[in-house]
């Protein structure tokens, strides 16, 4: 049986550190696509991650999208020439095209994350909403992604407690461990 074709898809260190997990545990996307860093300056990507140098350390393709909606016509020719079983979202804060999620057989799995369980707490800035609101928790879903906002088939859930001493980087930090 052959490997399964995963390609990556992040902007965030907490992707970062979901793909070093990954990796150390023997699975490597075939692909990773991330923005660069004058790109995520431009659309003020918040906790953004330079992949360039994950790409290179593990020997996979980086495309630099771009376009954040992923809409052109270079950045769907990367994903339909990578394109295989599983897409991963860690940390890309925009909508993913339905005509690039269904290019993978088994879906693609997002991860979202909130004050709140889904379908409450959708949309963007959970964490810096959830620190404004001062709540204790904040949970992160794994689901299968749609063309909606948050709005697939949950997978699972866990949750980590927040104190008064975190900072959008420490729950950043906390979410990427979990």
């Amino acid at each position: 049986m052959s490997e399964p074709r995963i390609v990556y898809l992040s902007n965030h260190f907490s992707g970062a550190v979901k793909l070093g997990y990954l990796a150390d545990r023997g699975v490597r996307p075939t692909a990773l696509i991330a923005l660069s860093p004058e790109d995520a300056d431009r659309y003020r990507v918040a906790g953004y991650h330079d992949f360039r140098e994950d790409a290179a350390r593990l020997g996979i393709p980086l495309h630099q999208a771009r376009s954040f909606t992923l809409e052109h016509p270079d950045d769907d020719a990367f994903v339909r020439s990578q394109a295989g079983d599983l897409l991963l979202i860690s940390g890309w804060q925009r909508l993913i095209p339905a005509s690039i999620l269904e290019l993978f057989s088994r879906g693609a799995v997002a991860e979202h994350g909130s004050a709140e369980y889904l379908p409450r707490g959708r949309g963007r800035s959970p964490v810096a909403w959830t620190l404004i609101a001062g709540r204790p928790r904040f949970v992160v879903h794994l689901f299968l992604a749609d063309a909606g906002a948050d709005s697939g088939r949950i997978i699972d859930f866990d949750a980590v407690d927040l104190n008064p001493f975190d900072d959008i980087f420490t729950v950043y930090a906390k979410v990427g461990l979990l």
